[in-house]
């Protein structure tokens, strides 16, 4: 490597992630100085808080490889928003020169960019946090895979799916505190934009748990058959959800602890051995309070 002289360096801190592709990603450079000097970060997603990049308020110029951009003046895409289609080498003399805190792709089509989800790595929006506005089919390409515990939509209707490439997946229309609530705490490995997948796929009743009854925007809905189990009476307490079969439940971390169950679609089967042994019941509605025989019992479950 060629050493340069200390008067000619530059630092540039580029964040890449593999598998992205320059057809479909937004892509921006950010700079500290005019005419992309000093230090630079490449952005592939927005950023909730450039504070967590050594970035916010040092901006004064930036280059966008692809997508179009809105940058604002504070934190979670607040204050004083300006989107741009085009790079630009210098800020200064405008409203953002050394102002921008927080920035995000905006989808084509979108409506006036309106169509958006922040991602967070701890409940209650607290943590790392990302920002997308398109579909990401891999979660290990941005370093969150299963590391999503809350989520906070900005427009639109999201899918998140527990596997790459949008297997197992649900729909989302307004803010989750805490997945985990729901048995889907820190296992989230791919995101997509909803509306056409919703239509593709039918629509289904929303979940009331708490982020929602199905009204209106409705919160959090299911696409696929799921059923949820919950430790305690009344849907509350710790919960597990899945949309398959699950032979034993030991291997999950949920055998013998149900005590209420929510059915958001189709019928299921419950049994209390693993491998759908012992006493077995068919359900295809809420039970807010599992019978004796069955409480805190049920080892295995399966759609029938």
């Amino acid at each position: 490597m060629t050493r340069r002289t200390a008067s000619a360096a530059v630092l540039v801190v580029t964040v890449l992630f593999i598998g992205a592709t320059a057809a479909t990603a937004a892509e921006i450079q950010v700079c500290e100085h005019k005419n992309y000097g000093g230090r630079c970060v490449t952005l592939l997603h927005g950023v909730n808080d450039l504070r967590d990049w050594g970035m916010s308020n040092t901006i004064s110029s930036f280059r966008i490889r692809s997508g179009n951009w809105r940058m604002c003046s504070a934190p979670n895409l607040q204050g004083t928003c300006q989107d741009f289609t085009r790079s630009v080498s210098d800020l200064s003399g405008t409203r953002l020169q050394d102002a921008v805190s927080s920035l995000r792709p905006v989808r084509s089509g979108s409506g006036g960019g309106g169509t958006a989800i922040v991602v967070y790595t701890a409940p209650n929006f607290r943590g790392r946090s990302l920002v997308f506005s398109d579909d990401i089919s891999d979660l290990r390409r941005v370093g969150l895979n299963d590391r999503i515990s809350s989520v906070r939509v900005l427009g639109g209707r999201w899918v998140l799916c527990t596997d790459i490439n949008y297997v197992g997946c649900r729909s989302v229309s307004d803010d989750i505190p805490d997945l985990g609530v729901i048995g889907w705490g820190s296992r989230i490995s791919s995101i997509r934009e909803g509306q056409n997948w919703w239509n593709a796929g039918g629509g289904s009743r929303g979940y009331g748990g708490g982020y929602g009854t199905g009204q209106g925007r409705g919160g959090y809905e299911n696409q696929l058959p799921t059923v949820t189990f919950f430790q305690d009476p009344n849907f509350r307490g710790r919960s597990y959800s899945t949309q398959r079969e699950v032979r034993n439940l030991a291997d999950v971390g949920f055998n013998d602890m149900a005590a209420s169950i929510r059915i958001s679609g189709g019928r299921w089967q419950v049994c209390t051995d693993k491998n759908f042994k012992g006493q077995c019941l068919v359900i295809n509605r809420d039970m807010n309070e599992l019978a004796t025989n069955f409480m805190r019992q049920i080892s295995s479950i399966r759609p029938y």
